[in-house]
């Protein structure tokens, strides 16, 4: 009926909650509401590996000079199963935070690999861990096993390279890294830290598409139709290693369900999808948001 409104709660959950101060609740009943909805966004929450080359570009990687010893290392890199073998991507070996050697892809007897050559003073023992740039989104990885220093040692074969393995990367992971430069879930790239100040958190920005380095709002749209809330907002295709659920309470405590919440996609246009999200009206007063965990 005329007159009559609701409050729109958006949160955002990882593995616990808790609730920012909302308006006396004389503000939300049914009978003392605007004839619009009215919207509070309350957010309810729960190089290294992955950086960057200089500038986001390739690393600047150099062989040390001045080195006594060197061992020579034919490595394939597989990346979630597949050989990384691009143009342009380059592999390094890193001896207590220092590169003791790098190598670009190149063409073998029996397909692509690296041949490296690393530098140290020891003659043998140092650990190494390899790491590789892959061009095709700008990130360093670590790479396993680890190798021990040998002295005029020989790791694989041109015939036969030895397999260095980074696992594949979630799609957050790569978002944190096209945005904040790091894949890690630390600093300015936090699933709660909030870089731009617009009031909405990484991990409900990356699941709405949302852009988390500039202020702007959450689009979404709630209304009253007939018996029902419908609330639509937007959803990242990519987000599929999070998890959202639109769920409702009526007292605000413990008491958040989505049951009988149905929900639908209205336009999807490859990158994104609008969901339209049905939730029953309930009695005097309901209250919606919307929940991502990681």
């Amino acid at each position: 009926a005329p007159g009559r409104g609701y409050l729109l709660k958006v949160a955002i959950a990882q593995s616990f909650a808790y609730d920012t101060p909302l308006p006396a609740m004389a503000s939300m009943d049914f009978g003392n509401a605007p004839s619009e909805p009215r919207s509070s966004f309350s957010l309810v929450a729960s190089g290294s590996e992955g950086t960057a080359g200089s500038g986001f570009g390739p690393p600047e990687w150099e062989s040390p000079v001045g080195k006594e010893h060197s061992m020579t290392i034919y490595a394939a890199v597989e990346i979630g199963g597949q050989r990384l073998e691009d143009a342009g991507a380059l592999l390094s070996i890193d001896e207590a935070g220092l590169t003791a050697g790098t190598a670009s892809v190149m063409q073998g007897p029996a397909g692509k690999l690296y041949q490296l050559t690393a530098w140290s003073n020891a003659v043998s023992g140092s650990e190494m861990i390899l790491k590789v740039y892959d061009p095709s989104n700008g990130i360093v990885r670590d790479l396993s096993p680890s190798l021990n220093f040998s002295a005029n040692g020989i790791e694989g074969m041109i015939v036969n390279p030895a397999v260095f393995i980074a696992r594949a990367l979630d799609n957050i992971e790569v978002w944190r890294h096209r945005n904040f430069g790091s894949i890690e879930n630390l600093g300015l790239g936090l699933d709660t830290a909030d870089s731009d100040g617009d009031g909405v958190e990484n991990l409900l920005e990356y699941f709405t598409a949302m852009n988390p380095n500039k202020s702007d709002r959450m689009a979404s749209l709630c209304k009253r139709v007939g018996a029902n809330i419908e609330f639509i907002y937007t959803r990242n295709k990519s987000a599929t290693d999070v998890t959202a659920t639109v769920e409702w309470s009526d007292t605000l405590g413990d008491d958040w369900s989505s049951e009988d919440v149905t929900e639908n996609v209205i336009s999807d246009d490859g990158e994104t999808q609008q969901i339209k999200a049905i939730v029953p009206i309930g009695g005097t007063r309901r209250f919606v948001h919307l929940k991502v965990t990681h």
